[in-house]
């Protein structure tokens, strides 16, 4: 799925279904980016890792959090492993709040998954 700002690729990589989204996460993307988190909901199969891949965005902000919250209710409900991958700053934002201490944050998707040689997207 492609906006101009913004770009989501989802794919398996390992045992995990990873979503990786590179660009802005703002209120004109976040349409895109709700229906695309709808759709990896209906492909993740229980007791598969859902790694949400924020490291490619540039723009980060309260839609960027209700994306996070989204699939952390999603994912909780489900009994679905969530990990988020996020940049330096990001994890700073999602620190600040409740949604950002409910989930698991990464520094890459290698800490997360083995086989990264394979291609996502």
């Amino acid at each position: 799925m492609d906006l101009d700002a913004l770009t989501v690729r989802m794919g398996r990589v390992g045992n995990a279904f990873v979503m990786r989204v590179a660009g802005e996460i703002d209120i004109a993307t976040r349409p895109l980016l709700t229906a695309a988190l709808l759709d990896a909901c209906g492909l993740v199969a229980p007791s598969t890792v859902l790694v949400l891949d924020l490291s490619g965005v540039t723009h980060f902000g309260a839609a960027g959090i209700d994306a996070v919250e989204l699939a952390e209710r999603w994912s909780r409900a489900e009994r679905i492993a969530l990990r988020v991958v996020v940049t330096p700053r990001i994890g700073f934002v999602l620190g600040l709040t409740e949604v950002g201490r409910r989930v698991r944050l990464e520094e890459s998707l290698d800490d997360v998954v083995c086989g990264t040689d394979e291609a996502v997207g």
